[in-house]
């Protein structure tokens, strides 16, 4: 739905992941970035800078990681690349304290939470000091 499709040059594009929780979205994209990759007759290496997925907890960053990397081997990546692109391109933070995008994103998906800020450590006060068009109660208006 948002024009990420292996049939355009992916590894001249930037893909961004808000929320990855397990990889649901990042999975396919990989998926579409390694065919895109084979069409234009590039190593999947290449393509490091490519993608770039936040995710806040440890546990679902991990499963994340390796459902890319099976995804990988899958497209006949080799180990040691896969690595280097699994950590290149996975990162466990906040994508609202973090992200340095500075609006150079080709494709922005993600599922944010839905949770209140009043729900979070000091109500969210970070979240709202960030972002000053923050009024809303949810967290996912800051994704927005």
């Amino acid at each position: 739905m948002v024009g990420y499709t292996s049939k355009k040059p992916l590894a001249q594009m930037v893909f961004v992941e808000l929320s990855a929780g397990d990889g649901s979205f990042l999975v396919r994209a990989v998926e579409r970035l390694a065919l895109s990759c084979k069409r234009f007759g590039l190593p999947i290496i290449e393509a490091r800078s490519s993608l770039i997925a936040y995710e806040v907890d440890e546990a679902s960053a991990q499963r994340a990681r390796m459902a890319v990397a099976s995804v990988l081997r899958s497209a006949g990546t080799g180990p040691g690349d896969a690595e280097v692109l699994v950590d290149s391109w996975i990162r466990t933070g906040d994508y609202l304290t973090e992200s340095r995008l500075n609006g150079k994103a080709d494709s922005v998906v993600g599922n944010p939470p839905y949770i209140r800020l009043e729900d979070l450590e000091g109500g969210g006060a970070l979240y709202r000091s960030l972002y000053s068009k923050m009024v809303a109660r949810r967290i996912y208006v800051a994704f927005f």
